[in-house]
């Protein structure tokens, strides 16, 4: 019994005090809030990159088994690609996708803790898993309400980028070398019980609650975003998506004033002379 309150209370906790935090010590601080997410990128990235390699030389596994195919895994490589390269296409999408599979994560952990506690995962497996959706969510999260908020304009995109993911690990690639790990594992993970419709846990019905649940989750992180960002807009820094193209703007900015310093102090040294 502890074990399933200890579940639920790391799940809310990590989502009401990350919330509170963000949202009050980041709040009209781009600057601060771009380093952090740089480096939140960086963690999830080479991170994931060290547990690839591992697997396929240490632990010998084949290399098309470590493919990505479920979102989170899939998110763990976009999110941090898409904001370290600056690619806009990606922008709204990666943001959108890695704070729903983090979010839904530490929902499921507070809503149903059964299905980790009953899922026989090695601890540093749980804790491993906890990180870095957490990484996800806190860095997602902060993306859409401290850097820049989600596009409106750019919403038929990222649905397209969502569906086309869903299709793959959802279709493709659990017909074909992922059988069994369908992405929609999570009917089983994440919606108990109690909060499934009447009827809906027969065949395939469980898919338009979750369709349901997906439109109120647009909404909901699309308001939030906007309501956060009204009124201001911040200028980005050199820890802005594409980092490597925004530190070379930024640095001319700095030698263009640097510059006009000197040569107003040139001047100022010939003024006084004469």
């Amino acid at each position: 019994m502890l074990d399933y309150i200890y579940v639920t209370a790391i799940g809310l906790l990590l989502i009401v005090v990350t919330v509170l935090l963000v949202l009050v010590l980041l709040r009209g601080k781009r600057a601060l809030a771009e380093k952090i997410v740089f480096g939140i990128c960086c963690f999830i990235l080479i991170y994931k990159l060290i547990h690839f390699t591992m697997y396929c030389t240490i632990y010998n596994k084949r290399i098309i088994e470590q493919i990505p195919v479920e979102i989170s895994s899939i998110s763990y490589f976009l999110f941090p690609i898409a904001y370290l390269t600056g690619v806009k296409w990606l922008k709204d999408s990666s943001r959108f996708i890695a704070f729903m599979a983090g979010f839904i994560q530490l929902i499921a952990m507070s809503v149903s803790p059964q299905s980790f506690v009953l899922s026989e995962m090695p601890y540093f497996t749980f804790v491993e898993s906890i990180a870095l959706h957490y990484a996800l969510f806190l860095g997602s999260f902060i993306c859409i309400t401290c850097i820049e908020p989600l596009n409106i304009k750019q919403i038929p995109l990222t649905l397209t980028v969502f569906t086309v993911l869903v299709l793959w690990g959802g279709v493709l690639a659990a017909q074909t070398w992922q059988i069994g790990s369908n992405i929609m594992f999570v009917q089983q993970n994440v919606i108990p019980p109690f909060l499934l419709i009447p009827g809906f846990d027969k065949g395939k019905l469980y898919i338009l609650e979750y369709i349901m649940i997906f439109l109120v989750y647009c909404v909901a992180v699309y308001g939030v975003s906007y309501a956060c960002h009204k009124g201001k807009r911040g200028e980005a820094s050199a820890w802005n998506m594409g980092p490597i193209r925004n530190y070379i703007a930024y640095l001319q900015s700095v030698n263009v004033v640097e510059d006009a310093a000197d040569s107003g102090s040139d001047k100022a040294d010939v003024t006084a002379e004469l």
